[in-house]
């Protein structure tokens, strides 16, 4: 398959309708409309998208460690404060610690799931309270939920707040064409869609 695509694509050239051929198809994998879908050059250029759209400088980012160090790297960068909740023995997150955490200044939440790197993977139930309680975007990395037992994707319809992030770098081994996307309510795409990186 891939060497007909190889065959078929013209990588000297900017892609056109192929967005919209991904688009559909992203649609159909996932049973989402394709309003709901943003695309980007990896879904790290996506977390840095949402970090620069959704965070001040000043602002705070709230996620737990360990996870996946990217995450605290963009945010940094863009001069905003960074905060993490450790993770229990075993893993799991503390809720009501995370919650202890939420403040005025909190304005994004990133939850990786299953998680980078130690593979535990939050319940949907558990992402919908953060989700729901979480004043500001609630960014959920499903970079590898291909291997876990259940996704997030569904709740985009449900929450304003929400973001999740996709790759085809980990399930699809294809992480050399540095092809990501993420799944929001129709708002959040358009806003996502107006500040893409250089050349996506």
């Amino acid at each position: 398959l891939l060497k007909e695509v190889a065959e078929e694509c013209d990588f000297r050239i900017y892609p056109q309708e192929e967005e919209t051929r991904l688009k559909e198809k992203i649609s159909e994998y996932l049973q989402v409309p394709n309003d709901y879908i943003t695309l980007g050059n990896s879904s790290d250029e996506v977390m840095e998208r949402v970090i620069r759209i959704f965070l001040e400088k000043g602002n705070c980012a709230l996620t737990f460690t360990p996870t996946f160090s990217v995450f605290k790297y963009c945010v940094k960068y863009h001069d905003a404060n960074y905060m993490a909740v450790s993770l229990r023995n075993d893993f799991s997150v503390d809720l009501e610690e995370m919650r202890r955490a939420f403040t005025p200044e909190t304005k994004l939440l990133y939850l990786c799931s299953p998680n980078n790197p130690t593979a535990n993977q939050l319940k949907p139930r558990e992402i919908e309270a953060l989700t729901e309680e979480f004043p500001g975007i609630v960014l959920v990395d499903e970079a590898y939920a291909e291997y876990g037992d259940h996704s997030v994707v569904p709740l985009t319809n449900k929450y304003g707040n929400l973001i999740v992030l996709r790759t085809f770098s980990k399930a699809f081994s294809l992480a050399g064409l540095r092809l990501g996307y993420a799944i929001a309510n129709p708002t959040l795409v358009k806003a996502l869609d107006k500040m893409p990186a250089p050349y996506a």
